[in-house]
């Protein structure tokens, strides 16, 4: 353009049109892979942990948040902590590569242009800036993970007002629970402030030493090799000084923000690091649950009357004595004996054990004392004293835990599930709509679920 060579413009402004449909494409492609990468990693954790939570006969999602040493907020762990892992874990790995390039590309381009005094220069004062400044480097792993940990609180507190919140409006609770809310949100926002404030030190320390006093070194760099120019070489011209100065301060410039990018790039480790430890916490607990009641088990093993399950065509209690997870004996030498359509009403006041022993029985909760014996689990069939209606059709909820595949592999049709809703006294126009997602009352599900499993899943 300053030649006024309009063709040969022309001919370089085409090249650089045709290369710069491969740069969007490459560009596109980087963003897509680490698009790519997040969801996969989301995705890997993510199934390991329901995999996990949801082990056939273990009971991890229960014990994990009901008995002994629970998991604190395993939902948003599961849900938020995974996603923010992810997240990072994409960020650190696409921020990367390119600020290591840039470092080796420029201080190759400055030791050939300079020699290795200014590159050797400006890594020796990078380190000192960089022992510097982590004297006031927060540890952003911790304030990471505690965030986390606050968040899921604060999470965990809306979902207890959602559970309970009938029985909040019939006390009229709305002050103290709003009082709840708040706390915890001080206290979130609160550590997030503190974090502020800790980055804050850390950043003007670092902006001063690798940004602002890095451009008076480098300009004493380059100055240099014009102050110890030889008197007797010939002065260089305006224009090639200017030249000089403008590639060489490039260069630099690149040098010094590459190094910037990588210390940026060890504050997201730092915090990558929390979330990291937040979540392998997380898979461990999942993975292997801490034992409850262990001490009064290693007693009972050493007594008469050790913790023994037993099958047989009975439920019989013998010497059985009923534990809470915190160590509470609640029932003690339980001796009694249920037949074959024999039916038994446990009574008692509240706390005083009757639910505790059905855990004991569905192993819920540990047996510690004596032998209960018992029919296959399969042949035991619990009814919730809580209203619980799983979400699905009418069939589904007949069903329930049973899918339609295997309704139909044990030889059951759509007309047994149709014949238990007539049983319960089922309204007819609910059986015209089948096969839509319908609420149904409780006591109907039961009935219908009763049927089914003792008519048509019964031996």
């Amino acid at each position: 353009m300053v030649s006024q060579d309009f063709p040969r413009l022309g001919k370089l402004v085409s090249q650089f049109a045709g290369a710069t449909v491969l740069l969007s494409l490459l560009n596109s492609l980087l963003k897509y892979y680490i698009s790519s990468l997040k969801l996969q990693v989301r995705e890997k954790i993510t199934t390991w942990c329901h995999t996990q939570y949801m082990r056939p006969e273990d009971m991890i999602f229960y014990k994990a948040n009901k008995v002994g040493k629970k998991i604190e907020n395993c939902d948003h762990q599961i849900t938020s902590d995974v996603e923010r892992f992810s997240d990072v874990f994409a960020e650190v790995f696409s921020q990367s590569l390119k600020p290591i390039v840039d470092f080796l590309v420029y201080s190759v381009e400055l030791s050939r242009v300079q020699g290795l005094t200014t590159p050797l220069t400006l890594y020796a004062w990078f380190a000192f800036a960089s022992c510097v400044s982590t004297l006031t480097l927060p540890p952003f792993g911790e304030l990471a993970a505690t965030e986390q940990q606050l968040e899921g609180q604060f999470r965990g507190k809306h979902s207890e007002l959602i559970t309970n919140a009938e029985q909040i409006a019939f006390l009229g609770g709305e002050r103290p629970e709003k009082d709840v809310l708040n706390f915890h949100l001080r206290e979130l926002m609160a550590h997030c402030k503190r974090t502020i404030n800790l980055s804050f030190n850390s950043e003007v320390v670092r902006q001063y030493l690798n940004k602002y006093f890095c451009t008076v070194i480098g300009l004493f760099l380059i100055a240099r090799p014009l102050r110890l120019r030889s008197p007797l070489e010939s002065p260089h011209s305006t224009e090639v000084i200017a030249q000089y100065f403008t590639s060489t301060w490039r260069n630099m410039e690149s040098m010094a923000t590459a190094i910037q990018d990588l210390f940026e790039l060890t504050n997201r480790i730092g915090r990558l690091s929390g979330f990291a430890a937040r979540v392998r916490k997380l898979m461990a607990g999942l993975e292997v649950r801490p034992p409850v009641l262990q001490q009064q088990i290693q007693a009972a093993m050493k007594g008469p009357n050790p913790p023994i399950y037993k099958d047989g065509e009975v439920l019989q209690f013998d010497h059985v004595s009923v534990y809470k997870p915190d160590g509470t004996l609640l029932v003690k030498d339980l001796n009694f004996t249920v037949q074959r359509g024999q039916r038994v009403l446990v009574t008692g006041g509240n706390g005083c054990g009757k639910s505790s022993l059905f855990r004991v029985i569905r192993k819920l909760w540990p047996l510690v004392e004596g032998t209960i014996t018992m029919p296959a689990q399969k042949e035991i069939h619990f009814l919730t004293q809580v209203n619980f209606v799983p979400v699905g059709t009418l069939r589904d909820l007949v069903i329930y835990p049973q899918s339609e595949a295997e309704m139909l592999a044990s030889g059951r049709t759509d007309e047994d599930v149709r014949a238990c809703l007539r049983w319960a006294h089922c309204s007819l126009a609910l059986l015209k709509v089948f096969v839509c997602f319908l609420t149904v009352g409780f006591a109907v599900v039961c009935c219908c679920l009763l049927f089914f499993i003792f008519f048509w899943l019964t031996p």
